[in-house]
C-alpha cells in the first residue's frame, strides 16, 4: 500500500499534520515498506499455484493438493526445500507429478496408472509388469513383478513405495530392479 493510500484512511485531523519531516509522515513510510512484500507476493499469487512456475520450497505443499504427499516417505524432511531437492526425480519430476495429478487419480490401480506414475516420479523409462512366475514357470495367481531400472538407495525406496501404494488391493507386487 502507498504512503498516500494509507494517508487516506486517517482521519482529516490527523492526515493535516503528515509533512515531510514529521513522525507521522516517517511512520507512514514504515507503514508502507512493511505492506511492499506482502503486495509483492500478492501481486503474483496465482504462480503458487502453478506447479511449473512455484517456488521449489512451495513444490511439497502442492502435492498435498493432489493427494501425493505421502512420496516423501513416513517422516517427509523438516525443510521443504529439503524435501524437494533430494526427491529422486528433483523438482521437474515433482512438477510433472503435481500437474498430471487428476491424470493420476483417474487410473490409480492399473498397470497404465502405475507406470505413468513412476515414469514421472522417477523421470525415468523401462518400467514393464509382468505376471510373477513361480519355480515351475506357471504364473502365480494375484501376484505380478514390477521391473524396474536400477538405480540408488533413495530412487528403490521410491519405487518400493509406489509400487506398494499405488497397486490393487488384492495383488501381492515384487519389485526387481534391472541394469539398463
Amino acid at each position: 500500500m502507498q504512503q498516500t493510500a494509507i494517508e487516506r484512511l486517517l482521519p482529516e485531523v490527523i492526515r493535516q499534520t503528515s509533512t515531510p519531516g514529521s513522525p507521522l509522515h516517517a511512520l507512514l513510510e514504515v507503514m508502507a515498506d512493511l505492506h511492499a512484500p506482502s503486495e509483492a507476493a500478492l501481486d503474483e499469487l496465482e504462480r503458487f499455484f502453478d506447479p511449473y512456475r512455484a517456488p521449489d520450497e512451495f513444490l511439497p505443499f502442492l502435492t498435498r493438493w493432489v493427494d501425493l504427499e505421502w512420496l516423501f516417505g513416513e517422516a517427509p524432511p523438516a525443510s521443504a526445500l529439503v524435501a524437494t531437492t533430494e526427491f529422486p526425480g528433483g523438482p521437474e519430476g515433482l512438477r510433472d507429478l503435481i500437474a498430471s495429478g487428476a491424470h493420476l487419480a483417474h487410473w490409480r490401480g492399473t498397470e497404465a496408472g502405475l507406470l505413468l506414475l513412476l515414469r514421472l516420479a522417477t523421470r525415468r523409462e523401462g518400467f514393464s509388469v509382468a505376471p510373477a512366475l513361480d519355480g515351475a514357470g506357471s504364473a502365480v495367481p494375484f501376484r505380478v513383478e514390477l521391473r524396474a531400472p536400477d538405480g540408488p538407495p533413495k530412487y528403490r525406496e521410491l519405487v518400493d513405495r509406489i509400487a506398494r501404494r499405488e497397486k490393487p488391493a488384492h495383488i501381492e507386487v515384487l519389485v526387481t530392479f534391472r541394469d539398463e
